[in-house]
């Protein structure tokens, strides 16, 4: 039996603008990442004050730092140690603050994780993270 669940994450690569777009678990596009609107709140946790959709899911950011390879085609891609199991390789990023878009976001955690200053070139774009379960 195959079953897929969302953790409940999303996460926005290096956006540049003051909005973000989250794909909640139907698949629909919600605008969520403006801080006057009511889809969103805040929420206090260990780290801070952090930006929820009216889900109650907590919106993330992250940035793909990427450096010149030996070939042009191949670049090289800034990764981390994850914190639940610092033997996964991950990409910086981490929660949005209540007086921060996603850009600012992505930018904070791969200075606070990576210790690297970089300026947005693009925006990538946005992926959900699904888990999937699978029953033998």
């Amino acid at each position: 039996m195959n079953n897929n669940t969302s953790s409940g994450s999303s996460y926005h690569l290096m956006f540049n603008n003051k909005n973000g777009i989250k794909v909640d678990d139907e698949g629909m596009k919600i605008d969520c990442c403006d801080k006057n609107k009511k889809d969103t709140t805040n929420m206090n946790d260990n780290n801070g004050e952090r930006i929820r959709d009216r889900y109650g899911y907590r919106l993330r950011a992250a940035g793909v730092v990427m450096l010149p390879g030996d070939n042009p085609c191949d670049p090289n891609i800034l990764l981390v140690s994850g914190i639940k199991n610092p033997s996964n390789l991950v990409i910086p990023g981490g929660g949005i603050e209540k007086e921060e878009d996603a850009s600012e976001a992505a930018l904070r955690e791969v200075k606070e994780e990576a210790g690297v200053e970089c300026d947005i070139l693009w925006s990538v774009g946005e992926f959900k993270v699904i888990i999937y379960l699978f029953n033998d």
